[in-house]
């Protein structure tokens, strides 16, 4: 009786691919046997050394094994203890919450894959204004100035992709109301927020949309309020007015003289005494 020693050795010479992809193994130490290879234990291929299986898709995610038959004699293994890797190409949909802002607002961006992969890969632009969430998958910009950021999706072997994100920047608003001077209590004048250099203006406390809206202090503090937008970019200014009571003719009475107060009028932040 003479007994064969088989001591076959398989390699996975390409266990993992994208879709349309092939995958390979070979085995070794097995002359003048007979070979046959096996998927979920059903014969693909027979009498050849090297397994191969080209247009893959997710049907060939499967057991690979093989059975020798070595002068009569059987024997039989696995091509590999882990099932091959393959990868489908991902559709990537880019959503996000703005495309154009003003500076300091943020933009909340989304990549929806299809069909979902626990091997997805999002590499982000390196930046100091990008906050990553959901393992790439979300981020929060934060630009200060009009920027556009890259984003490159991964899936195993399959090709990689690049997304751009673009985000207009709108610079924010700048500037101070104004006013004319005022003599006396009752006396008008007229706020100027043109300075802004806004596309709409709402004053409270009334209808006008103007840059430029005319008051009558009834007060010795009088606040008045303008909303400016342009753009994406909202403000919102206060402006305080103060001004004294109307100087009174000096009054003769029983007693004596008395004499006239003083008035102050205070504008943006000066103090006049009359």
């Amino acid at each position: 009786v003479t007994t064969m020693s088989i001591q076959p050795t398989v390699n996975t010479t390409k266990w993992s691919s994208c879709y349309g992809g092939h995958i390979a193994a070979e085995i070794s130490n097995v002359d003048g046997c007979q070979i046959v290879w096996k998927k979920d234990d059903t014969e693909i291929s027979k009498n050849t050394k090297t397994l191969r299986i080209n247009n893959v898709s997710k049907e060939d995610i499967a057991n690979y094994s093989y059975e020798l038959i070595c002068d009569g004699c059987p024997a039989n293994g696995i091509v590999s203890s882990v099932q091959p890797d393959i990868y489908s190409p991902l559709t990537v949909t880019v959503s996000q919450s703005a495309d154009t802002i003003c500076q300091k607002d943020e933009v909340e961006v989304n990549l929806e894959i299809t069909p979902n992969s626990d091997k997805a890969s999002f590499t982000w632009s390196t930046a100091n204004d990008i906050s990553i969430s959901n393992a790439g998958a979300s981020a929060t910009l934060t630009p200060f100035f009009t920027k556009s950021y890259n984003v490159i999706i991964g899936n195993g072997d399959c090709a990689k992709q690049t997304k751009t994100i673009n985000v207009n920047v709108q610079p924010q608003m700048d500037g101070d109301i104004e006013a004319g001077t005022i003599m006396c209590e009752g006396d008008s004048t007229t706020l100027d927020a043109s300075g802004l250099n806004a596309e709409r203006y709402e004053w409270k406390h009334t209808d006008s949309e103007s840059a430029k809206i005319t008051v009558v202090p009834n007060g010795v503090e009088n606040i008045y309020t303008v909303t400016a937008y342009r753009g994406k970019c909202v403000l919102e200014k206060d402006f305080t007015l103060m001004v004294g009571a109307t100087p009174k003719l000096a009054s003769i009475d029983s007693i004596g003289i008395s004499p006239s107060p003083s008035m102050n009028i205070l504008s943006s932040g000066s103090t006049t005494s009359v």
